[in-house]
């Protein structure tokens, strides 16, 4: 096939550009020198074979991800794709998966590893939004609030099964409407807050729920429940547990209900509690006092064996006893003296053995430890010091066994090690080399063991770049945003060759409207936005191009469901329907399959399963479909391949497997796919690295040196070739094609130029 007049200019272009700098045709950039953000990995969680956390890419925005004990790491949340947008909630361990919410708060959804991207769990009732969850048993509790409500329990079983609010079995205070504000899983059910004392909104009583259709018990003695009105903190090992809330201090035994209070912040000394920890046998905690300030405490279970254990900033100054953590039957903390400032102290729980670990920053200035983590017998931890900046440590709990773990970081400079957790016989965090920005490390306690586990963000050029966004496909010519000198961020077209790239012109009068966005095929022409988010104008470019017309209205939604679908015993997953063969194709779950591949005849009514692509209950959870011809490509996940491309006719059973570029359970994610009359081109991860473009039946893939630079959020196909995003050092992010199998790769037009000596 000849390659379309446009991209013969542009290779006759740039070859021109290469031959007269003296460099080979598609020879790779120069290393990139200067630091970058990374995906700033946080909430760090373990659950199951695998550690969840959230992180950017830089092109679909924060996202939840996945790392295995290998390192590899795969996104398995796709929210709507807006860079530096809103994250989803944090993740919460849910037997070998975790759940989260959506970043509006509508959704709650649990991830699948290994057998497809994230599902939903639950939608939050109308006007609503959920606020925080926790799983127990194969059951998702949640809370939700929003119109006047104070809150109310919800529950769900299986992905796809009803949600319902919980009211309890009976009648009376449990039926009434909790007030939510905690709930979290332990060991023996699920603790939430709910408004005692006949609807006293100034405490809440917490409760354990152990099943949908039993009682909740409530945790306290007669008369004298555990109350708290902000969060509560547990420790403990079944079936006893200690409860710490702003209203005191309690030992519970889970399997009565019963509980002792050790400490009553209303009426006694005490006016504070802090996070308690259990260390051989006994439990220490932050105490404040009017007298002491705050300070360390210990109890040994009982109300005469709770008690201060040393003063250690004298009067009502506070010596702190901050971020506690056991070590060999005490505890390390972070504690503040006149002498040593913020620095690591230990304690045996007597006020003898209660001492300074080691002044690391010499004098009344502060090292300020934090993070502290206990794992292989040492205490980690991330501080400041003059010489290594903040960095990872260690301690035994002795002088002589306090020291530097990791420079990760060289010299002055920090690498900031935060969201500490111990995984796969390793400590995992967030922390940054000082040049490819905040990804996760992983170390076993020395520099020779402390290695970069991710590399989720491509470098980042601090370039000038005009960034291109939304690359959308009409025709031959490719239309995105993107961000012109002296003029902002507006609407531009590329027909593959430069002189041939540029703004896009508007009507006269109406010069250049800001913030265009939102670009959609609708019926043959470009739909897209422009204007103030809460008042929009859109407008309009047909097949034939030429200047915008204003749109009464922009292209009718997606539909959220089918007709007929619930009769049919399937729930549509919301947005997923597109059209195809006369009918609809979407996302749907039945117990039996799933969340499978089916197609909808409008005429009929019929609802016929496109194939079982993850055989049996578990779920494919197929998405990205696009039509091509007779045929609807969609990505979907399976045991043994990961998440890869599928195709299917309209015939049930049709269903077939494109490609399994990586023939492994790790996943070629592609992402953003496009169809033209060749077949279906997708963006896929080929290797830790980065994203290369992949056609189905395209031939080979593009220069492999391009890999770290594509962005995998931003990618369009014409007839004779592929647009997408590269940010090279040289020029930061700019518009790319590539086309004859991917064979080469060529930049189309510098649109933010940079001067360079």
């Amino acid at each position: 096939m000849r390659p379309h007049p446009a991209v013969r200019v542009a290779r006759a272009l740039v070859a021109a550009a290469l031959l007269a700098c003296g460099a080979a045709e598609a020879a790779p950039p120069r290393p990139r020198l200067e630091p970058d953000t990374g995906s700033r990995p946080s909430f760090l969680t373990v659950a199951g074979d695998h550690l969840f956390f959230i992180a950017d890419d830089g092109f679909a925005g924060p996202q939840i991800w996945a790392l295995d004990e290998h390192g590899a790491a795969r996104r398995q949340s796709l929210f709507r794709p807006q860079p530096g947008g809103a994250p989803p909630g944090e993740p919460r361990a849910a037997g070998g998966d975790v759940i989260f919410t959506a970043p509006d708060g509508g959704g709650l959804y649990q991830t699948r590893v290994g057998r497809g991207p994230a599902v939903a769990r639950a939608f939050a009732p109308p006007d609503t939004r959920i606020t925080t969850a926790a799983s127990w048993n194969g059951h998702v509790y949640f809370g939700v609030s929003g119109s006047g409500s104070l809150g109310e329990l919800w529950y769900a079983g299986a992905p796809g099964e009803q949600a319902r609010r919980w009211r309890g079995p009976g009648e009376g205070q449990d039926a009434l409407t909790p007030s939510l504000a905690r709930l979290f899983s332990l060991p023996s059910g699920v603790v939430y807050s709910h408004f005692g004392r006949e609807l006293d909104l100034s405490r809440n009583e917490y409760r354990l729920l152990t099943a949908p259709d039993q009682p909740a018990r409530r945790l306290g003695a007669p008369g004298e429940p555990i109350e708290g009105v902000h969060d509560m903190f547990a420790t403990g090992e079944d079936p006893v547990w200690y409860f710490a809330s702003n209203m005191g201090l309690w030992r519970a035994n889970l399997d009565t209900g019963e509980a002792i209070q050790l400490i009553d912040t209303q009426a006694g000394p005490v006016r504070r509690v802090g996070v308690p920890v259990l260390s051989g046998g006994r439990l220490f905690f932050q105490g404040h006092t009017a007298e002491t300030g705050a300070e360390l405490w210990t109890s040994d279970g009982a109300p005469e064996g709770t008690r201060l254990v040393k003063d250690i900033a004298p009067g009502v100054s506070d010596g702190g006893a901050y971020y506690l953590a056991p070590l060999r039957g005490g505890v390390c903390f972070v504690a503040k003296d006149n002498a040593h400032g913020g620095e690591l102290w230990f304690s045996d729980g007597t006020e003898a053995g209660t001492r300074l670990v080691r002044d690391l920053i010499p004098g009344p200035r502060s090292a300020e430890p934090y993070q502290l983590t206990a794992w292989n017998g040492h205490v980690y931890f991330s501080c400041y010091n003059d010489t290594y900046g903040e960095e990872l440590w260690r301690t035994d709990g002795t002088e002589e066994g306090t020291e530097l773990a990791a420079e990760i970081n060289p010299g002055p400079g920090s690498s900031e090690p935060y969201y500490i957790t111990v995984f796969q016989d390793a400590l995992y965090f967030s922390a940054t080399d000082g040049v490819n920005g905040f990804e996760i490390w992983r170390s076993r306690g020395t520099p020779e063991t402390t290695e970069q586990v991710t590399r989720i963000r491509p470098p980042a050029s601090l370039v000038r770049s005009s960034s291109p966004r939304e690359l959308t496909a009409l025709g031959d010519v490719v239309y995105f945003t993107a961000v012109l000198p002296d003029r902002g961020r507006v609407l531009c077209a590329s027909d593959g060759s430069a002189e041939g790239t540029g703004p896009v012109a508007y009507p006269e009068g109406d010069g250049a409207p800001l913030n265009p966005r939102g670009l959609e095929i609708h019926d043959g022409a470009l739909y897209h936005q422009t204007g103030p988010e809460e008042a929009p104008q859109w407008w309009r470019i047909g097949a034939a191009g030429g200047m915008p017309e204003a749109a009464a209205q922009g292209p009718a939604p997606t539909p959220e469901t089918l007709p007929g679908a619930e009769a049919a015993g399937l729930r549509v997953v919301p947005g997923s329907p597109v059209a195809f063969a006369g009918g609809y194709v979407c996302a749907a779950y039945t117990p039996e399959h799933g969340i499978e591949p089916w197609r909808h005849d409008p005429e009929t009514g019929r609802f016929d399963l496109m194939g079982d692509v993850f055989a049996g209950p578990a779920s494919s959870a197929p998405a990205n479909f696009t039509v091509s011809g007779e045929s609807v490509y969609f990505t979907a996940n399976t045991p043994h391949g990961g998440t890869e491309l599928f195709r299917s006719g309209a015939a049930p059973g049709s269903v077939e497997q494109v490609w399994d570029l990586h023939p492994t359970p790790i996943s070629s994610m592609p992402d953003r796919l496009h169809a033209d009359a060749n077949g279906v081109s997708a963006l896929i991860r080929s290797h830790p690295e980065g994203y290369l473009p992949q056609g189905a039946g395209r031939g080979e893939q593009a220069p492999h040196w391009l890999a770290p630079y594509v962005q995998p959020g931003e990618f369009a196909v014409t007839s004779n070739a592929e647009f997408f995003v590269c940010d090279t050092p040289d020029t930061g992010a700019e518009l790319w094609l590539s086309t004859e199998g991917h064979a080469s790769a060529w930049l189309v037009r510098d649109l933010y130029p940079n001067v360079t000596p």
